[in-house]
């Protein structure tokens, strides 16, 4: 009998071609989920880039209306209690409210406003952990907020 006949292992080449599959496809499937991670980073990143926006945008509108948000008519809770004896402020804060609303999931914002103009905007939203919604109490929603300290 030739040596090489004694040599040769049936099969090897096939476990060797499934075991470069094998590890094709996990590689895969990490590239797959590290696309899915950055997916999420950048929409989170985008939803807090929205958020200071709009933060941003009201204490612009309260400079604009110094007198008001000294006298306490910016003052707000919540976005679904909004008061104040100011037209204008009342109109900045509904706008402000909308705006929220339609940019951030489950969007609210709040100010308070010091008699020395020192005032704290922020802005909170619902985000869920991994994307994922349902009843997997791991991805239930959380809390996201951007608080703006500013001086009027």
């Amino acid at each position: 009998m030739p040596l090489t006949d004694r040599c040769r292992q049936p099969g090897a080449t096939l476990f060797v071609v499934l075991t470069a599959a094998l590890l094709l496809s996990a590689g895969l499937l990490g590239l797959a989920s590290l696309q899915a991670a950055a997916l999420q980073s950048e929409h989170a990143q985008s939803l807090r880039a929205a958020a200071t926006h709009l933060a941003r945008e009201i204490a612009d509108a309260m400079r604009a209306n110094r007198a008001a948000a000294i006298a306490g008519d910016y003052d707000l809770a919540s976005c679904s209690v909004l008061r104040g004896t100011d037209e204008l402020a009342t109109a900045d804060t509904q706008v402000w409210c909308q705006g929220i609303a339609a940019a951030l999931p489950s969007g609210d914002g709040a100010i308070r406003v010091a008699r020395d103009g020192a005032a704290i905007v922020t802005v909170r939203w619902a985000r869920t952990k991994g994307g994922a919604t349902g009843d997997d109490p791991a991805a239930a929603p959380q809390d996201a907020e951007v608080a703006l300290p500013t001086r009027l």
